[in-house]
């Protein structure tokens, strides 16, 4: 019987080992860890500024005394990102939009693209077109009727601004804001606004 080379035999060894080995494992951690740090937006710092942005809408204006006995509706009009970096502004208006929504004190309107195409606008005035008396396809006893969309009360508008980044040794401090204001539809005045800043100290 014809013996293999001592290498070769090694390099067999070797592919088989490596074909016995675990796959790197990801562990899940609890979203309220701030996780690795960055100069750069992090969800953590996102989750802080709601969080702080939430409790003051509600706790420093309260939406109760000021809506007549009903329930305020919102429209967001966007965030003007005033920093170098990408900021996901649909994860910021979704956290405040949910944390404001499961207070059952206030909630958001959709309808707030004029031009009908956007977003959710876009989607929720062709549901309303679709149910048009015309369309043959549709249960007109099911059917919603056009001109029942309720009006926002208010407007809620955000700006992200920055400082130049600082460096002492392998520290950086990184410096955000985070501003929320909330004008009335009615006045054209600003009935609330929070300024939130974030500071991050990361080593290098």
């Amino acid at each position: 019987m014809k013996q293999l080379p001592m290498g070769l035999i090694a390099v067999l060894c070797v592919l088989a080992l490596a074909g016995c080995v675990t796959p790197p494992r990801g562990d899940y951690v609890p979203t309220s860890e701030p996780g690795i740090s960055s100069t750069a937006p992090r969800p953590h710092d996102v989750r802080l500024a709601v969080t702080e942005i939430v409790d003051s809408m509600f706790n420093e204006w309260d939406f109760a005394s000021q809506a007549a006995g009903k329930m305020p509706y919102i429209a967001f009009s966007g965030i003007e990102n005033q920093t170098p970096y990408n900021w996901n502004q649909d994860e910021i208006v979704g956290w405040i939009e949910e944390s404001v929504v499961r207070t059952g004190k206030a909630t958001f309107s959709n309808a707030t693209d004029p031009n009908r195409r956007g977003g959710r606008s876009g989607q929720l005035y062709r549901q309303i077109d679709f149910q048009d008396p015309d369309n043959e396809y549709v249960d007109q006893s099911t059917a919603v009727k056009k001109g029942g969309i309720q009006g926002a009360d208010y407007e809620l508008f955000g700006r992200i601004y920055t400082y130049e980044e600082l460096r002492s040794g392998r520290i950086t401090e990184a410096n955000y804001v985070i501003e929320m204001t909330l004008s009335s539809l009615r006045t054209g005045g600003t009935v609330w606004k929070k300024m939130v800043p974030i500071r991050k100290n990361v080593r290098r």
